[in-house]
Formats: C-alpha cells, structure tokens, sequence
C-alpha cells in the first residue's frame, strides 16, 4: 500500500507518488510554496518600512518656541537673535 499526504489545495489524502491531486490538479506543495513567498515579501517589507522610518527624512523643525526663563518676558515668548550692534545686514 502506497503512503498518503494531504493535498495543498482541497486537504484530500492523495498518494504520495502522484505528480498532481486527483481531485484538484494541484501540484505538490503548491500553496506552501506560495505562502513562503507571502512571508518573505510581507518581512522584506516590513524592514523596507522600518529602515525608512529610521533614516528617511530630514529632522523635524522644534515644534514649539522655547521660553526664556527668569529674564521677565512670559513663557512661551520666541528667542529672539541677540542684537549686533546696528551693523546692516548684507
């Protein structure tokens, strides 16, 4: 008597030494080669996603402005440039 495997595509018992089902004429090992493939490109993509998180953009610009502390203005008042002397700007 011939050993029996489950077929991929409708889960009958077929021969092992068949090429195709029977039933469904699906090749031997058919869906696990197409859910290896599934797997490989769903990690391949997952590492694109995370090496593009980590090294894709620019930095972010400093969402809020900084406060000055004890130097009497409010909180959240914009630093402002230190003063040059009234040279003009080019």
């Amino acid at each position: 008597m011939s050993e029996l495997r489950v077929c991929d595509g409708c889960h009958r018992h077929v021969r092992i030494d068949d090429a195709q089902c029977p039933f469904c004429a699906a090749p031997p090992g058919a869906s696990q080669r197409a859910a290896r493939a599934v797997v490989i490109t769903a990690i391949t993509v997952a590492a694109g996603l995370s090496m593009q998180a980590c090294y894709g953009g620019p930095p972010h610009p400093e969402p809020y402005p900084r406060p000055q502390g004890s130097s009497g203005q409010s909180r959240g008042a914009l630093v402002q440039p230190a003063d040059d002397g009234g040279t003009p700007a080019p």
